[in-house]
């Protein structure tokens, strides 16, 4: 029903009126019904989310409710999400009812209020027409309780990433073993989550310590570490988000639910610019509410996200989001003031390149911290690259290297085309602007250019890599506007 609930629930979350069920005291009839919404539009989208208020009484499960999508006008209805995989989200699936035909879903709880609901939508981008249902189930046997209420249904992007902090070392086969598990789990939500990899000086040596001993040395200091492999989770605020690989293991789930909270800052990474030995920084730190008077500090990160050919004690020879500096030094920029909404700050360093394996893999993270709770409330990253009006391109060899991006800005199609015909295969990759690979295309042996479809992607800032077999040809950048 749609009203101003007199029977259990007290009134709307907000507004008038609310969606609930009015489940009669005794005698409660086999039910199966649900609330429909209009279409959305999920082409272009990026990180979407659904949250939304609700209020569940339900005193066993036999009756319950759940929320599914359809695609095809209402042909097939997928069910959205599983158990405690997003916030205040499913915990039964034993639903005798079986809402929308599924066991699946809300049962057999009573919140003291009305509480948010968050979950991603990921699974539903790049489809045109999605419909919502918000479905409850009854077995005919429910009685002495009130059901689910829920109002404010919302749809729209995320806007935090995660960070995880990862400690490690090149001698110890456990932190091998973690290694891998992390590197499996991060490239599989990439969108989501960052995570720099610190390289220490226990339990044995490390080649990339002993490149960079001070980072990875003031980090193990904050946070008190004695051992590794260990993980922190947004600063570790919480006990679910310390790591130890083995008591705690890591948790693709908790890791994702973290990025579903709103983020009190923005953080955009304006530019990255590699100049001859050189990387030219500048982070833009923007307020999302007012915010009290507080410590905070912005740390400048530099990684490279892959090394190869360099073989730990651990047996280990390819190595993942290495840190290889901290700007302007490990004790970040401190920031202590009051935020009004949307005030913002910039922060400016330079790195001077040492130790690096792979300039073309370098890439940057800002992330802000809280100094007095740990946590960390946004983070963002961004490739490094030679800028446009410098030197635009890193040059193959032989014909046909040097390629233009064009229009830029684009809002409908980019062409990128060469100023001859390609040797060899080109692959063609497009990176978002926290680092993700978003599209993957290819231009043939004897062709010169190939589109790509900027309306499939949100407004944002691009970079474009052609490479051919080992060889990095050029790297753009794009906009994409409309």
């Amino acid at each position: 029903m749609l009203g101003d609930p007199s029977k259990g629930f007290s009134g709307a979350k907000s507004g008038d009126y609310c969606w609930y069920t009015s489940i009669p005291v005794s005698n409660a009839p086999r039910e199966q019904s649900w609330v429909t919404s209009p279409c959305f539009d999920f082409t272009g989208t990026e990180k979407p989310m659904l949250k939304m208020d609700i209020w569940r009484l339900f005193n066993s499960n036999r009756d319950g409710a759940n929320i599914q999508a359809t695609a095809d006008s209402g042909k097939s209805w997928m069910l959205i999400g599983q158990l405690d995989d997003g916030i205040n989200w499913y915990n039964n699936y034993t639903i005798r009812g079986n809402p929308g035909g599924s066991s699946v879903g809300w049962s057999n709880i009573a919140d003291p209020g009305w509480i948010e609901a968050r979950h991603s939508l990921d699974m539903l981008k790049g489809q045109k027409a999605v419909q919502f249902r918000i479905a409850y189930g009854s077995d005919g046997t429910a009685q002495s309780n009130n059901g689910i209420a829920f109002d404010n249904f919302w749809i729209g992007d995320r806007n935090r990433i995660a960070l995880l902090e990862h400690f490690t070392n090149a001698s110890d086969v456990l932190c091998g073993e973690a290694d891998s598990i992390l590197n499996t789990m991060i490239s599989a939500d990439s969108l989501n989550i960052i995570d720099l990899q610190y390289h220490t000086s226990f339990p044995g040596p490390d080649p990339f310590n002993e490149q960079e001993p001070y980072a990875p040395g003031a980090r193990v200091l904050y946070y008190g570490l004695s051992d590794v492999p260990y993980a922190l989770l947004n600063g570790g605020t919480k006990l679910a988000h310390r790591f130890d690989y083995d008591i705690r293991p890591l948790d693709a789930n908790i890791l994702h639910i973290e990025s579903l909270l709103d983020s009190k800052f923005e953080i955009i990474i304006q530019k990255a610019d590699i100049i001859g030995n050189t990387i030219d920084i500048v982070a833009e730190v923007t307020a999302k509410e007012n915010l009290p008077a507080q410590e905070l500090t912005v740390h400048i990160v530099v990684l490279e996200r892959k090394i190869t050919g360099v073989t730990g004690s651990n047996g280990i020879n390819t190595f993942e989001n290495v840190v290889k500096a901290m700007l302007p030094d490990v004790a970040g920029k401190t920031l202590y003031q009051s935020w009004a909404n949307g005030e913002k700050s910039t922060i400016q360093n330079v790195w001077n390149m040492e130790h690096v394996y792979n300039p073309d893999d370098l890439w940057v993270v800002a992330f802000i911290q809280d100094e007095s709770t740990r946590e960390v409330y946004q983070a963002a990253i961004l490739l490094a690259t030679i800028p446009s009006g410098i030197q635009d391109e890193i040059t193959g060899s032989g014909p046909g290297s040097k390629f233009i991006v064009f229009p830029n800005p684009a809002s409908e199609r980019v062409i990128v085309r060469f100023e001859e015909p390609v040797d060899d295969v080109v692959k063609m990759e497009l990176y978002n602007n926290l680092g993700s690979l978003v599209y993957t295309g290819r231009i043939s042996k004897g062709d010169d250019e190939t589109e790509i479809q900027a309306a499939d992607f949100p407004d944002g800032l691009y970079l474009i890599r052609a490479t051919s077999g080992n060889q990095v040809l050029g790297i753009r950048k794009l906009t994409i506007a409309r």
